[in-house]
């Protein structure tokens, strides 16, 4: 189940086995030193090191956010529209209605906002994007019953690179981050007396910038703040490409793409510098 050990950096230089999940398995995923990188259609987590060889809830490694940093490169030159290449965090593993940890449909114990393998839990999608358009987007879920979430907010607060200036971000050089090059991603986890209350995104490249912000003006009041507790708890970092047609994924990318595009399953992207 393990693609290999990235190196990322948290004070010091660690290592991180990278689980593939049991629901697209298959050497769709690779990891060389500090750079890993995701075909369509597969999905993995950073793991513990020297992981077993079957899934176990315990097996993920949580990391803790709160007013602190997460900073990445990212190439996503080779990411057509109607694609979707995300680094993402959720509250893993997913637990079921008895407060037990569920392996849900995927065999993994994976859960998200939208139950995709049937488990719910909070979701913070740090980026979705491909060489067109990128979002940030936080899914908050109800009071959860003990550990396990009854329901989630799948649709999210949403905030998009292009909402102020669609010249922010795409594919050539007239863009402020031009997407045929590699760029980096810093998004800081804001508190407000121990309570979540700000996501500032920064997006460079060569010297130039811009931001997303999402905060309770754009979410809503007590939006971020209700996940607060699964941030303290720990959160479970996920890489994953997948897309279907262009006018399923026309929320991320439409305009300047088409909803006649569809994703090209030759996609692939990368993440280095973690």
């Amino acid at each position: 189940i393990v693609a290999g050990t990235l190196t990322y950096f948290n004070g010091s230089y660690l290592n991180s086995d990278i689980i593939q999940t049991g629901g697209t398995a298959g050497g769709g995923v690779t990891v060389s030193g500090n750079t890993i990188t995701v075909k369509h259609n597969y999905r993995a987590y950073m793991g513990q090191s020297n992981c077993p060889t079957s899934f176990q809830p315990n097996i993920y490694l949580p990391f803790y956010f709160l007013d602190r940093t997460l900073t990445f490169d990212i190439d996503v030159s080779q990411v057509s529209c109607g694609c979707d290449a995300a680094l993402f965090l959720v509250a893993m593993p997913g637990y079921g209605s008895d407060q037990k940890p569920n392996p849900s449909s995927c065999g993994d114990y994976y859960c998200d906002s939208n139950k995709v393998c049937g488990n719910y839990c909070p979701e913070m999608d740090v980026f979705e994007a491909n060489s067109r358009g990128l979002h940030v987007t936080p899914h908050k879920c109800n009071a959860p019953e003990g550990r396990y979430y009854p329901y989630c907010d799948g649709i999210g607060c949403s905030v998009g690179v292009n909402v102020n200036d669609s010249q922010n971000y795409g594919y050539g050089e007239n863009f402020k981050i031009n997407t045929r090059g590699k760029f980096t991603l810093s998004i800081s986890f804001q508190t407000q007396n121990g309570i979540l209350s700000r996501l500032v995104t920064t997006i460079s490249q060569n010297g130039r910038s811009t931001q997303i912000v999402n905060d309770e003006g754009r979410c809503g009041s007590g939006y971020l703040a209700s996940m607060t507790d699964s941030f303290r708890e720990g959160m479970v970092v996920v890489f994953a490409l997948w897309g279907t047609s262009g006018s399923l994924m026309h929320w991320l990318d439409v305009p300047p793409c088409s909803v006649d595009e569809n994703c090209n399953q030759e996609s692939i992207f990368s993440i280095s510098n973690i």
